[in-house]
């Protein structure tokens, strides 16, 4: 079973509301999101936070049966944090 959770992001610039995007990622029942979901969270490619867990930067990640995941609590810890890069694994 997933679970379907929605967030609505604020963009800040100069103290100026620039804009709000909502966003809508699954998450699984122990509260993992896989790196496409991350990344859709985070607002970033796949991509980059492939390159962020092989340099053992970004938002903390773990694998399972040789997939990353992310649990929903570090990557709110990253997106609170202001960090653009931070300590992974």
């Amino acid at each position: 079973m997933l679970l379907g959770a929605q967030w609505q992001l604020f963009s800040l610039s100069g103290g100026q509301l620039q804009g709000i995007e909502q966003v809508t990622v699954q998450i699984l029942p122990d509260g993992r999101l896989d790196r496409a979901n991350a990344a859709r969270y985070l607002g970033r490619a796949p991509k980059t936070l492939a390159e962020w867990a092989r340099l053992g930067l970004g938002p903390k990640s773990f694998l399972v049966g040789g997939r990353r995941y992310y649990h929903l609590r570090d990557l709110q810890a990253f997106a609170g944090s202001g960090i653009k890069e931070g300590a992974g694994q």
